[in-house]
């Protein structure tokens, strides 16, 4: 049985402060003190249904954490991982771990047994989430640097 809609924002406000403290804290030259949480979801792979997602790097989000809610090697084989775009490395998360990357890391999930789930959260600068339409100010600022992903 599944808790309703009501019951999970009193369930995860506490762990949503502490990454938010956390991301903040880790992250000074993307987010200057004022990242949120903007959006907050679960991804499940099960059989029969969603079992992977190339690599990607999330351009929407300053900073990405992805909190495992199964455990690598028991419930799932593979999961997520990091790429070069050339070798893939599995990061074996379990029950309660977590990852946390930046915008422009490519990365994906390949399940190959099992189901696996995880809590994404995507984090930007500043309170307001729904500014989707302007440039991030990470972005212009990897931008001016000379980074051809920013560009």
């Amino acid at each position: 049985m599944q808790p309703d809609a009501r019951g999970l924002h009193a369930l995860t406000k506490p762990s949503v402060a502490w990454l938010t403290q956390l991301v903040n804290q880790l992250h000074p030259e993307l987010c200057a003190g004022q990242c949120a949480a903007c959006t907050s979801l679960v991804r499940r792979y099960r059989p029969g249904e969603r079992r992977g997602h190339h690599e990607h790097i999330d351009g929407h989000a300053a900073v990405t954490v992805v909190v495992g809610l199964s455990t690598a090697g028991v419930d799932f084989d593979g999961g997520f991982f990091v790429s070069d775009l050339r070798a893939r490395r599995f990061i074996a998360l379990q029950r309660g771990e977590a990852v946390m990357h930046t915008s422009d890391l490519f990365h994906g999930v390949a399940v190959c047994r099992g189901s696996r789930w995880s809590w994404v959260l995507w984090f930007r600068d500043g309170v307001d989430c729904s500014g989707l339409s302007r440039a991030p100010s990470w972005y212009r600022a990897r931008a001016e640097a000379g980074d051809p992903l920013a560009q």
